[in-house]
């Protein structure tokens, strides 16, 4: 069987996989030495193909909006013009080089979860971690998605004429789809693949923090700093490979976290200046709005996701230090 982290990383992988953004292969396996990576095979052809039909709509797509707003707009929102896919580029190259250079470390992420998971006896179904504000966050990112998607489908539409030609209206449709699917994916990449991670590491805390409070709860006080030793020990070494695990998992994707807060700093204030600049487009500052909403959403959280670990730390090392 599969451990706890490999299962709820599964749909993610799914959505990883088939944007030829994810290069471990049988992550599902109850025995961790068959996951391997392997880059001589179909997958990494599939992969190519992916990243450069992406490409080729990004430059199709950015080529096109260009041309129809830089007759339109001032001379300095024709300069944001050029700043903004620039930045989104160096995102997601940023993004697929720490899935390509991080593969390693993601499969070492993986194999020493499993590994603690078999010695410290985690069961999945009573310490899974789960809140309804993650829900809740996630809602909207899906809805701004939706909202980006929208706007992104007008300006492709209009850019292409597909009038008269069903059949080309219906390429153009189903590759702008292929295109929004790969640039979402490849854009939130590294928030897809830390979600389920960080969740899973908080629930290898939380059951750190049950086994303490079973140690400490014991009546028989003597008998619980004798015996009791031991289980703080474990306790400590346990915490450590979970501490572990999270420099892993950082070591892989840090580059990307950096890069998005940057990116989505310089968005945030090229769509702030879009509102009071009458000469932008609806439809672009729709388009970079909905970015902006859907990125920041995702940042946070991820960044509540590991506050939340850093606190449920927080309780049980200093506890299991004081009461050996």
């Amino acid at each position: 069987m599969a451990s706890a982290m490999a299962e709820r990383f599964k749909p993610y992988g799914w959505l990883c996989r088939a944007a030829g953004a994810f290069y471990i292969q049988n992550l599902q396996a109850a025995n961790t030495d068959d996951m391997v990576i392997t880059w001589r095979c179909w997958y990494s052809l599939y992969s190519l193909v992916c990243l450069l039909a992406f490409s080729t709509g990004e430059l199709v797509f950015v080529a096109n909006n260009l041309r129809r707003l830089y007759a339109t707009v001032r001379h300095f929102t024709r300069s944001l013009v050029v700043v903004i896919p620039a930045v989104v580029i160096v995102k997601v190259v940023v993004n697929i080089a720490s899935a390509i250079f991080g593969s390693w470390a993601m499969l070492e992420f993986f194999k020493k979860s499993a590994e603690h998971e078999r010695r410290t006896g985690f069961d999945r179904k009573e310490h899974r971690y789960g809140c309804r504000l993650s829900y809740l966050l996630r809602f909207f990112i899906a809805a701004s998605f939706l909202v980006h998607q929208i706007a992104n489908a007008n300006i492709t539409v209009r850019m292409l004429d597909a009038e008269g030609n069903s059949f080309f209206e219906f390429a153009l449709k189903s590759g702008m789809l292929l295109f929004n699917f790969l640039f979402f994916i490849y854009d939130m990449l590294h928030f897809i693949v830390l979600r389920p991670c960080c969740e899973g590491l908080i629930s290898y805390v939380l059951q750190e923090q049950n086994t303490l409070k079973s140690i400490l709860e014991s009546d028989y006080v003597f008998v619980a700093k004798l015996s009791g030793v031991t289980e703080l020990e474990r306790v400590r070494m346990n915490v450590a490979s979970i501490a572990n695990l999270r420099r892993v998992l950082n070591g892989a994707w840090q580059y990307s976290i950096m890069t998005s807060a940057i990116v989505l700093l310089t968005m945030s204030c090229i769509c702030i200046y879009g509102v009071f600049d009458e000469g932008v487009p609806t439809d672009q500052l729709l388009l970079t709005m909905s970015y902006c909403f859907c990125s920041t959403v995702d940042l946070i959280d991820i960044a509540r996701l590991s506050q939340t670990m850093a606190n449920e730390g927080e309780d049980v090392i200093p506890t299991a230090f004081t009461q050996a």
